[in-house]
């Protein structure tokens, strides 16, 4: 027998074989794939944890170092608020000592009972 007498008497039964192959080599190729992405998404993942954390660490670093820099500011503005009301008193004093001292005496008790508040310093300015 030869090959063309074969396949003519199983004429049904080679593309079944020949589907069942390749559909056998297809799905095998298929899952190699599948297990590939699935291995590559995984490190990613594990990646994209990491730079996230690291991310997070910056973002303490940066809130910590904002709050830093809020506390120097505010302590920049009193130590202006105060220099600014030693030199008014300075300079209230010279001028007006000679007129009336009780009166700058009350004056400057006023400013401890009622102090001024930011805008008013910043009115100085």
């Amino acid at each position: 027998m030869n090959l063309a007498d074969l396949l003519k008497k199983n004429f049904v039964l080679v593309p079944v074989v020949a589907s069942v192959l390749v559909g056998t080599f297809t799905g095998v190729r298929y899952i190699v794939n599948l297990t590939d992405t699935i291995n590559t998404n995984q490190q990613e993942i594990v990646d994209l944890k990491r730079d996230l954390k690291v991310a997070e660490d910056k973002i303490v670093d940066q809130n910590t170092r904002l709050t830093s820099a809020e506390s120097t500011w505010q302590m920049a503005e009193n130590l202006l608020i105060n220099f600014v009301s030693l030199i008014f008193f300075h300079h209230f004093q010279k001028t007006y000592q000679e007129h009336n001292p009780y009166k700058i005496r009350m004056f400057f008790f006023g400013l401890l009972l009622f102090p001024f508040d930011r805008t008013s310093y910043q009115n100085l300015l």
